[in-house]
C-alpha cells in the first residue's frame, strides 16, 4: 500500500496555531473503484484510487478501503449493471465526496476533498502546526488521524514532521507492529527505522524465527541489511543442513553478497575441496576460483 506527496505553512497569532488555508478552490480530482485483484484486498473491501493534479505535482494513491467505511454505499450498488452512486469516506483529517458510475463491482467518477475545520487545531496542539489545505488533503488520503498520531506518542514513538507522519502512513507503520516488536525485546525504534524496516519487509515474525532459530540479539538495522540480501530463514537452515551452524549475521550477509549458495557449496565438495569454511568459500567466489 504505497501512497506519497506533501507540503505546509502557518501563523502563530495570540499564543495559538492559525491555520490560513492557502486552497482558494476546493479540492477536486478523480476516483476509481475495484474488486480484489489483489492479494491484500479481503472480503468485504475494495481497492479505492484517488487521483489528483495540481500546479506542483501529480498524485495517484490506490488502497483497500472496507465497503463498509463508503458512507452511502450498498452492496447492491457495488453489484449492480449500471448505477449512479454518490458516497462518501470520512477521515480524521475530512471528508471525500465522491460522484460517480458503479457496475458490476467496479467503477469511477469525480471527488471533491472537505477538510475538516478542527483537524489543524488538534494537530497543532500535537506539535503539528502550519498544516495547509493541500497538507490536510494528503493527511487524509493517507488516514493520519490525531488519535494515531496520540497513540505513537504514548509508544515513545515521536515523528518530526507532518511529512513523517504521512510517510509513516504510507508504509503501514501500525501501533500493532510497534507493539509487536516491542514484545520481543525492541525499545531502539524510530520513525524512520521503523519505515525502513516495513520498506524491507522486516516482520515480527522475521525476527522471532530468529530468535527461535539462536538468534537472540540482531538489531533491527542487522535484521534490514538480512532482507536486502536475501538471508532468509531458509538459506540458514540450508547452510546448517550443510555444516555450516549458526554463521554470524555477518557472514550471512557476505555470503549472500558473494553468491555463496547451497549450490555452490555442493559444488566445491564436488570437485575433492571437502568442508571448506565459509571466509575460504567467499574467497573463492569472490576470486572466480570455482564459478
Amino acid at each position: 500500500m504505497l501512497r506519497k506527496f506533501f507540503v505546509a505553512t502557518g501563523v502563530l497569532a495570540c499564543g495559538a496555531a492559525i491555520v490560513l488555508s492557502q486552497n482558494t478552490s476546493p479540492i477536486t480530482g478523480q476516483w476509481t473503484l475495484g474488486g480484489p485483484p489483489v492479494g491484500d484486498i479481503t472480503e468485504g473491501m475494495v481497492r479505492l484510487t484517488i487521483q489528483r493534479t495540481s500546479a506542483t505535482s501529480n498524485m495517484n494513491s490506490s488502497s483497500p478501503v472496507a465497503v463498509n467505511q463508503l458512507r452511502g454505499l450498498t452492496r447492491g450498488q457495488l453489484d449492480s449493471s449500471g448505477v449512479v452512486a454518490r458516497f462518501e469516506l470520512p477521515r480524521d483529517a475530512g471528508t471525500f465526496r465522491f460522484e460517480g458510475y458503479l457496475q458490476h463491482g467496479s467503477g469511477g467518477g469525480t471527488f471533491t476533498f472537505s477538510p475538516n475545520p478542527n483537524f489543524a487545531a488538534e494537530m497543532g496542539a500535537l506539535g503539528f502546526s502550519g498544516l495547509t489545505d493541500e497538507k490536510t488533503f494528503m493527511m487524509a488520503v493517507h488516514d493520519v488521524s490525531a488519535a494515531w498520531v496520540r497513540e505513537m506518542n504514548a509508544l515513545g514513538i515521536r515523528p518530526e514532521s507532518s511529512d513523517q507522519l504521512i510517510t509513516m502512513r504510507i508504509h503501514n507503520v501500525t501501533v500493532e507492529y510497534i507493539k509487536d516488536f516491542r514484545a520481543l525485546g525492541y525499545s531502539n525504534l524510530t520513525p524512520d527505522r521503523l519505515v525502513t524496516m516495513r520498506i524491507h519487509g522486516v516482520t515480527p515474525d522475521f525476527a522471532r524465527d530468529l530468535k527461535a532459530n539462536g538468534y537472540t540479539d540482531v538489531s533491527p538495522d542487522q535484521m534490514v541489511t538480512m532482507r536486502i540480501h536475501g538471508a532468509s530463514l531458509a538459506f540458514i537452515k540450508d547452510v546448517a543442513a550443510l555444516g555450516y551452524s549458526h554463521p554470524s549475521i555477518d557472514q550471512l550477509v557476505t555470503m549472500r553478497i558473494h553468491g555463496v549458495t547451497p549450490d555452490y557449496i555442493r559444488k566445491t565438495r564436488s570437485l575433492g575441496m571437502g568442508t571448506l569454511t565459509i571466509d575460504q568459500l567467499v574467497s573463492l567466489r569472490i576470486h572466480g576460483i570455482v564459478e
